[in-house]
């Protein structure tokens, strides 16, 4: 139920002919039907994302388990680790991201650069440290300088971009003393 995949082969049995036929099961995640693909027509590709499979690993894959595989090539060209497997419903091999691993792996990778702009160090334990820190001489997609304001989004461990200083608009968001809110009685 986690990630859609039953994870092993079954030995479905056809009504008709009673043949036995080994197959892996998959749930079609838009219907939740269960869809079964037989074990002999699946393809494994030799590499994925720049990491070569051997017969092991291919052999895993075929009897429908998950895979872990380290060091695989976005095509952003990042480096990424991920458990992958065979998608009975889609039928090819699949990536299964884990939510709450990849969320720490984002926290403790804090980026020093931001969009080709180097942080100084003092900068770089400001902005790790949750602060918000200006970036001057950043270039847009025509070359052009622009400049603004990132902190570093403590919940998701992305980088949050204003062009105006989140902290000033905050303040300048509070009432000021000396004037009543009005509330509803």
């Amino acid at each position: 139920m986690e990630n859609g995949n039953m994870g092993r082969v079954v030995e479905l049995i056809n009504p008709k002919t009673d043949e036995i036929i080994p197959s892996v099961i998959s749930r079609d995640r838009l219907t939740n039907e269960l869809v079964a693909y037989k074990v002999e027509n699946i393809k494994i590709p030799d590499e994925i994302k720049g990491i070569k499979l051997n017969e092991e690993q291919k052999q895993t894959l075929i009897e429908g388990k998950a895979l872990y595989l380290e060091g695989m090539i976005s095509t952003k060209g990042e480096p990424f680790n991920a458990h992958v497997q065979f998608n009975a419903d889609k039928k090819y091999v699949e990536f299964l991201f884990d939510h709450k691993e990849h969320q720490q792996q984002s926290h403790s990778e804090i980026p020093k650069t931001f969009r080709g702009k180097d942080l100084s160090d003092e900068q770089y334990e400001k902005f790790k440290g949750g602060q918000t820190i200006y970036l001057d001489g950043l270039l847009d997609k025509k070359g052009q300088p622009y400049q603004g304001y990132i902190t570093l989004n403590q919940e998701t461990g992305k980088v949050d971009f204003s062009f105006q200083n989140p902290n000033k608009v905050r303040e300048q968001a509070k009432p000021t003393e000396g004037h009543k809110t009005q509330t509803a009685d």
